[in-house]
């Protein structure tokens, strides 16, 4: 992906990280143009186009949830969403981690690097099987696994557009 891409999918990305986020973008994204403009779409709502690496409240709402391997006092806070998809839950640090051999129980701040804030997403949509549902343009599915609800589906829509658009496919979602 092309720094000038990034920024037409994401206009408010910092002006300082564009470059980055084209890059680390371009060395994880899915083999198809859906399934890429699914991708993007649903990181670009997530990060606040790029601007958030790391959720911006607390994470105390997450505390206790073992649905998301939140075990331990202080689990909540500690494995809040971080990365362009927000990666959250001791569970899901716990699994990237091992994948990449780092200690991300002990470290989950770095997740919030955009190069293992990339990566991390790219784990998640393929741990979770995301291609094959973006493959069926089911955008309520995939936003479901990502965000555990339907949050700002009608945005992640014109963002999912915004990236066909860009990737230059002429489909858009709702057609």
């Amino acid at each position: 992906m092309r720094p000038e891409d990034l920024l037409l999918l994401a206009p408010r990305c910092p002006k300082d990280k564009v470059e980055l986020h084209a890059r680390c973008a371009s060395s994880v994204l899915p083999d198809t143009v859906l399934r890429a403009a699914m991708f993007l779409g649903q990181c670009c709502l997530e990060s606040g186009e790029f601007r958030f690496m790391e959720e911006l409240g607390d994470g105390v709402s997450y505390e206790g949830r073992r649905d998301l391997g939140n075990i331990e006092p202080g689990d909540g806070r500690k494995f809040k969403g971080r990365g362009v998809i927000q990666l959250t839950g001791r569970t899901n640090y716990s699994g990237f981690g091992d994948s990449l051999g780092v200690d991300l129980l002990q470290h989950p701040e770095l997740v919030a690097e955009p190069e293992l804030g990339w990566r991390a997403a790219k784990w998640f949509w393929d741990t979770h099987g995301l291609d094959a549902i973006a493959d069926t343009m089911d955008i309520a599915a995939v936003t479901k696994i990502i965000n555990g609800g339907y949050n700002n589906l009608e945005e992640r829509k014109l963002y999912v557009n915004r990236a066909l658009a860009v990737l230059g496919r002429n489909a858009k979602l709702g057609e």
